[in-house]
């Protein structure tokens, strides 16, 4: 694309795919922060109940089990 002119179609499309890669790696960057904290949750889980390698599966299925997820 170097030598090529690029037309007004292909720069809208080039802006709406910019936009669209930074809501994009905003939301993953989002997803990261949340699984971090759910390890950690499962973590502090674990070592109330004196149970190693607990998962966030695992954790769902406590919540399930008392009634804090439907």
């Amino acid at each position: 694309m170097s030598n090529d002119i690029i037309t007004k179609e292909q720069t809208r499309i080039l802006r709406a795919a910019a936009k669209a890669l930074k809501e994009h790696d905003r939301i993953k960057a989002k997803l990261r922060e949340q699984e971090d904290h759910l390890s950690s949750v499962c973590r502090d889980y674990g070592s109330a109940y004196k149970i190693w390698g607990f998962r966030p599966e695992h954790l769902r299925q406590a919540c399930v089990a008392r009634g804090l997820i439907v």
